[in-house]
């Protein structure tokens, strides 16, 4: 239920940047027109540019953590969705689609946060989970490569 309330208060923090951005906007188009009644044109080109410049700024920067906010949140709740359905235990058709569903989840979380340390580390515990074998022979074909070169090397203390 946590995950809910946080995916709704990131949409009203959304919401709410919304509004913070058309206040900007408002407030640049009344900077414009005391700008247009007070100073020479040239001046005002340079105000008009920089009030522009700076809502523009400030618009980038909210959208931006609102759109962050709103990924972080909902890759969370489907991480957690996901880790739920694995937990489910059991044989048949129910399970397989249980385990489909976690996997479609995880992929989801993934796109959401592509870069991030639990998806990375998700994505090797899947790997190792699909693929046991391969991945233990790697590992000690790796192993035994790097013991072998260092073997003959002399220990220099």
């Amino acid at each position: 239920m946590s995950k809910h309330k946080k995916i709704d208060q990131s949409l009203n923090r959304v919401e709410a940047l919304q509004l913070e951005a058309a206040r900007l906007a408002e407030q640049a188009t009344n900077q414009l027109t005391d700008y247009a009644r007070t100073f020479d044109i040239s001046k005002q080109t340079k105000q008009a540019q920089s009030a522009v410049q700076d809502g523009r700024e400030q618009l980038q920067h909210a959208a931006a953590q609102a759109s962050d906010q709103v990924g972080v949140a909902m890759a969370t709740a489907l991480e957690e969705a996901a880790g739920r359905l694995r937990t489910y235990k059991g044989d048949g058709p129910t399970a397989q689609v249980a385990r489909n569903a976690a996997g479609a989840l995880e992929q989801g979380s993934e796109y959401l946060q592509p870069w991030g340390t639990r998806s990375m580390f998700r994505r090797m515990i899947r790997t190792i989970r699909n693929h046991p074998l391969p991945v233990m022979l790697f590992a000690i074909g790796a192993f035994g490569v790097a013991y072998f070169r260092n073997r003959s090397k002399p220990v220099v203390i």
